[in-house]
């Protein structure tokens, strides 16, 4: 029976515009797959009622069993209310959903495996993020991994695709599991300049400056202050101003890396600059300001994608293994540099060969075409 109508759930909610993004993206994939397809979008975190004794154990990321089955019972009645029971696919969009760091998914996805299960409807992850344990809570890590196999390891999920890690994804999520279909495959952002027809300025000779929170590093297990942090983007400015290039800041959306950018500018005591912080409201004003750009410098994964896809060239600082994962597969590990290498003119060399490179535009293409490949090929699974 062909599919005429499915939920795309993803982070509809989240100032990280990167995730809209995702979202905008999957959905024109699908669209150009299927005829007539209606769509309906519901939010896979949605912000649901929670007593206090569960926002302190989520806090401190702690998980016991009592506080992981009320919340995800919570879940599980928001979903069951909001998912269309005539639906024919469910699709979780991408981002990074196979985790448990600062940021974790393990309710939502119990919770709507059950409701897949209750209204028969077939679910597919679509090229997400898949990461390993905090080394802080082990213990919690593995209890909660094994509830989550459990659950996406079942019939009813169809397929998981990835933008990183396939091997983690087959090792340590699906293991022996032969029935799901999986493959590595590019995020759905790399159709961003298609999704929204919009094309880089070919005159522009301004490098955009991607700022992101201080702490993340400390908060992904690196040790790299947010001081040290500051000081780095600090050089970065100097050394363009030294080589006279211009410059702009900017952020994927998110209040935490603003306040960041703040920080810096008031650092190199360029106050005046705190006003030009560009500051996108959706996300196709993020792929505006983005194109806007010669060159990139950033740490958010999806500045570095939406940069890839307008074939801006783009210079990564590693803060998570998934911007490694993507410079390796798009062909440019060597413009995504990790702490260990951090020094301005390292950076701002790099992003002087990158223009001078450009992308290889038949190896683009076929990236590109990784993702809608394995999106035609599940719908004919399914």
């Amino acid at each position: 029976m062909p599919i005429k109508k499915i939920t795309l759930l993803g982070l509809y909610n989240e100032t990280n515009l990167g995730d809209l993004v995702i979202a905008d993206c999957t959905e024109y994939l699908y669209k150009q797959l299927l005829d007539n397809v209606q769509i309906q979008k519901v939010n896979l975190a949605p912000k649901i009622q929670i007593f206090f004794f569960e926002r302190v154990f989520l806090k401190l990321q702690l998980f016991p069993k009592e506080c992981f089955i009320i919340t995800k019972n919570k879940y599980r009645q928001y979903y069951e209310k909001n998912i269309d029971k005539i639906s024919q696919l469910i699709v979780v969009v991408g981002g990074g959903i196979l985790k448990f760091k600062y940021q974790n998914f393990a309710q939502q996805l119990v919770a709507l495996v059950e409701c897949a299960e209750t209204f028969n409807i077939p679910v597919v992850m679509n090229s997400v993020g898949v990461e390993g344990f905090d080394k802080k809570h082990t213990g919690e890590c593995i209890w909660l991994n094994k509830i989550i196999n459990k659950a996406i390891n079942k019939t009813i999920n169809k397929a998981i695709t990835t933008r990183d890690d396939i091997e983690l994804l087959e090792n340590k999520w699906l293991k022996n599991n032969s029935t799901i279909y999986r493959k590595l495959v590019a995020d759905p952002a790399v159709w961003v300049s298609d999704v929204y027809k919009i094309e880089k300025n070919v005159n522009s000779q301004i490098i955009g400056i991607g700022l992101i929170r201080g702490k993340i590093f400390k908060a992904n297990e690196i040790e790299y202050s947010e001081e040290e942090l500051i000081r780095l983007y600090t050089n970065i400015i100097r050394e363009l101003e030294h080589k006279k290039l211009s410059y702009k800041l900017f952020i994927n959306g998110l209040d935490l890396d603003y306040d960041f950018a703040v920080k810096v500018c008031q650092y190199i005591q360029k106050e005046d600059l705190i006003k030009e912080i560009l500051v996108p409201k959706s996300a196709k004003e993020l792929v505006n300001i983005i194109s806007g750009f010669k060159g990139v410098i950033a740490a958010r994964l999806h500045a570095c994608i939406i940069s890839y896809s307008l074939k801006i060239p783009v210079i990564g600082l590693v803060w998570n293994d998934k911007l490694s994962f993507f410079g390796r597969q798009i062909g440019y590990p060597e413009r995504f540099i990790e702490t260990n290498d951090f020094d301005a003119k390292l950076i701002v060399d790099r992003m002087e060969n990158a223009l001078q490179e450009g992308y290889n535009q038949k190896e683009m293409q076929k990236y590109k075409a990784t993702i809608k490949e394995s999106i035609k090929e599940l719908l004919q699974l399914i």
